[in-house]
């Protein structure tokens, strides 16, 4: 019953904005990067690592919108790095960037 309502809850069928991040090897590839930026340039981030790519599967997780907002600055950030070169991680990234900016303009959580 809630499937059926949630399928025609809205226009957008429920789902705003949904984003591929990527498999098992893409998601520990990321956390890879995201460790060496954190080395090379004394940065931190601690949602990423710690809520979305502590590893490759998720089941229900969700981060609030205040999470999301600093997510978002831990996105920038990355982007802004430098060390974001190759097709791959720009993809990641831009699909996190999407994520949190629905996230903030809705005002809700992303759910994994």
């Amino acid at each position: 019953m809630h499937d059926r309502w949630f399928d025609g809850s809205c226009e957008h069928g429920g789902y705003l904005v949904s984003e591929r991040l990527g498999n098992m090897a893409m998601i520990a590839h990321a956390r890879k990067l995201v460790v060496s930026i954190e080395q090379n340039h004394g940065l931190q981030f601690p949602i990423l690592k710690e809520k979305v790519i502590y590893n490759g599967v998720h089941a229900g997780d969700h981060l609030s919108v205040g999470q999301t907002l600093e997510l978002m600055k831990e996105v920038e950030a990355a982007l802004q790095s430098g060390d974001v070169v190759e097709n791959m991680d720009k993809g990641f990234f831009a699909a996190m960037k999407r994520l949190c900016e629905a996230s903030i303009e809705t005002r809700n959580p992303i759910v994994f």
